[in-house]
């Protein structure tokens, strides 16, 4: 209900009173006056009927008003959510802005102690970058050169390996030497022992004897071996020093080496014993 509505519902709400006491006046001086009366009550009646009209249109809008109002009230409640959100981003806006605040004065501070560093302290700083650089470069220099003498002992070690396992093949083949050396040792010193002297008659008998059995060689088979022996060591023994020690002179080594032996009887033992020995004969050169 506006103003207006009130001041009219007023007016007429007072008209009506002030008519029903002149009425009631009325009726004490002068008697019932029914016409009058009757008039009064429909003036009531016709009032009651519009304060039900206006009391209908104010429940409406009451009505209206409490659906509005709980509205209102949604939206205020939705509203204050928002609004405590909001407040929470704005509080964690603001802590951050805070740290912000903070890091940005402590870089300021750090930037005027950068700032106060000397230019000595900077020389020095750069002279110690120049120190590292070169220890790095004197690093993969040694690094390099420890690398490449590595690489040099390994080459010395297989040289050396070689060296070891031509070494191990010469013991080998001295060792060798020395046992056939061993088996002709007994023959060495022949020339050393005594002997029984023979005349010249009794040593060209001899020589006939022997020239008979052996195929026309005084050689036994076993002075025969010594010779080929000393022929195949000749590398490691010269030939003369060997055949020093023998009671045989280097021209019947020769002969026995050469086959020069007019018997084939003769020429025949020697080839045995050559390949029982496994000694090959240097070939007779054709003339």
């Amino acid at each position: 209900m506006n103003n207006e509505d009130k001041s009219k519902k007023k007016s007429a709400y007072s008209l009506l009173v002030q008519l029903s006491k002149k009425i009631e006046a009325d009726i004490e001086e002068n008697g019932t006056n029914y016409d009058a009366l009757y008039m009064v009550m429909l003036s009531w009646e016709e009032e009651a009927k519009r304060q039900k009209e206006i009391v209908n249109r104010l429940r409406i809008t009451a009505k209206n008003n409490k659906e509005n109002f709980g509205k209102l009230k949604e939206h205020n409640r939705k509203a204050n959510e928002e609004i405590k959100n909001l407040k929470s981003v704005y509080l964690e806006s603001e802590k951050e802005k805070q740290n912000l605040r903070l890091e940005y004065e402590k870089a300021k501070k750090r930037i005027k102690e950068l700032e106060k560093i000397s230019k000595e302290e900077l020389e020095y700083y750069r002279r110690d970058l120049d120190l590292d650089d070169q220890l790095n470069k004197k690093k993969r220099y040694l690094e390099e050169k420890e690398h490449a003498i590595d690489q040099k002992i390994n080459n010395s070690a297989l040289v050396h390996n070689r060296k070891i396992n031509k070494l191990n093949k010469e013991v080998i083949d001295l060792k060798n030497t020395i046992k056939e050396l061993k088996e002709i040792r007994p023959f060495i010193y022949q020339k050393r022992r005594e002997k029984k002297e023979l005349t010249s008659e009794m040593k060209e008998k001899k020589r006939e004897e022997l020239r008979g059995k052996r195929g026309g060689s005084q050689l036994t088979d076993k002075q025969i071996e010594r010779l080929l022996l000393i022929y195949k060591n000749r590398k490691q023994i010269p030939v003369a020093q060997a055949i020093s020690k023998l009671a045989i002179s280097r021209r019947t080594y020769y002969r026995v080496i050469n086959l020069d032996y007019t018997y084939e009887k003769t020429r025949n033992r020697i080839r045995k014993i050559a390949d029982k020995l496994g000694i090959v004969l240097p070939e007779k050169k054709k003339e």
